[in-house]
């Protein structure tokens, strides 16, 4: 069975031929036989299989593990321990005898060294200020606006007590 078509433009014929449509029964066997491939025996065109009951578990197990957070072994920013076992607290009370406003701070005696700023006090003033750790060494020290400061040794502070500074006017301040 064939079809001839004439084109309009140079004449020429050519003749299409026209597939017979195969039985149902055969084109099952077909899709069988080339469902390993995944392309169907009908033409070029893709055949995508639909997805199976023993796939679903094996795309969910890899969705989930996609989709996980992975752990990483990289350092992470977890202070020492030393640092994140700082829970008895000392209260501090500054008296600024100087004619200048000071920053009062702290810092660590033990690794890892970190300085924690506890406030400001003006000129000839009494504060309190944030709590210190108590129990464990750390140095206090008082830092004047040009950078210069005045250092205590370092030392334990009473846990879940008070403590007072008293920065006398004739404090000796050092650069740092």
């Amino acid at each position: 069975m064939g079809l001839t078509r004439r084109s309009q433009f140079d004449g020429s014929s050519d003749t299409l031929k026209v597939a017979r449509p195969r039985p149902a029964r055969q084109l099952k066997q077909d899709r069988q036989a080339s469902a390993g491939a995944g392309l169907a025996h009908t033409g070029t065109v893709p055949y995508f299989m639909p997805m199976t009951r023993t796939r679903w578990p094996l795309v969910l197990v890899l969705l989930s593990a996609a989709c996980s957070p992975a752990r990483r072994n990289g350092p992470q920013n977890v202070p020492e321990d030393e640092a994140r076992h700082r829970a008895a607290l000392t209260q501090l009370t500054v008296f600024n005898h100087t004619d200048q406003r000071l920053t009062i701070a702290f810092r660590a005696a033990t690794p890892p060294a970190q300085e924690v700023v506890l406030g400001a006090i003006t000129a000839g003033a009494r504060a309190l200020l944030a709590p210190i750790p108590g129990g464990e060494p750390i140095i206090l020290f008082a830092r004047k606006p040009d950078g210069s400061e005045l250092a205590l040794a370092p030392r334990s502070y009473p846990a879940d007590g008070e403590w007072t500074w008293d920065i006398p006017q004739t404090a000796v301040f050092r650069p740092s």
